[in-house]
């Protein structure tokens, strides 16, 4: 985790529960960014073009997972 991460994680216990609660159920890293980025720039993606590329672990689809269920 960077320091502005470690930083945000101990001054806001929202951003700490959030970290938690990614799918894969840790924090991501520094080197987890950069994978996707090495992947990017690699010619292994020369067909991925105007794309975003959620490097999030799964939060997104466990936040919405949760929002579907108390909708429901």
């Amino acid at each position: 985790m960077t320091p502005m991460g470690r930083h945000e994680m101990a001054r806001s216990p929202d951003a700490a529960a959030h970290g938690r609660s990614a799918a894969v159920g840790r924090v991501g890293t520094p080197m987890d960014i950069a994978r996707v980025a090495q992947f990017l720039a690699s010619d292994a993606a020369s067909y991925i073009s105007g794309s975003d590329i959620r490097v999030d672990g799964g939060s997104i689809a466990v936040e919405r997972s949760m929002a579907d269920r108390a909708a429901s």
